[in-house]
């Protein structure tokens, strides 16, 4: 595992654990696909690769509520309104 629920915890994540382990399967997943899976392969994994998987987990699901629906004031598509 690239970040573990502690470090991610550390950093400020807000997710539960089991939440975040769904997540993070996932990010590394985009992350391995991304580099041939050459990250899985390094003895000890960088401190950006941590930093990277802790931004991708805020950025993709614990912003999901900021982004949601729900939060929508107003929409344009250039055609509809």
């Amino acid at each position: 595992m690239y970040l573990n629920y502690e470090k991610y915890k550390e950093l400020g994540g807000t997710l539960n654990d089991t939440t975040f382990l769904q997540h993070e399967i996932e990010v590394e997943a985009k992350l391995d696909y991304l580099t041939n899976g050459r990250i899985r392969k390094l003895d000890t994994i960088p401190e950006a690769v941590i930093n990277l998987c802790f931004k991708l987990n805020i950025s993709f699901w614990e912003q999901a509520e900021i982004d949601g629906v729900k939060n929508i004031a107003s929409y344009s598509n250039g055609i509809e309104s």
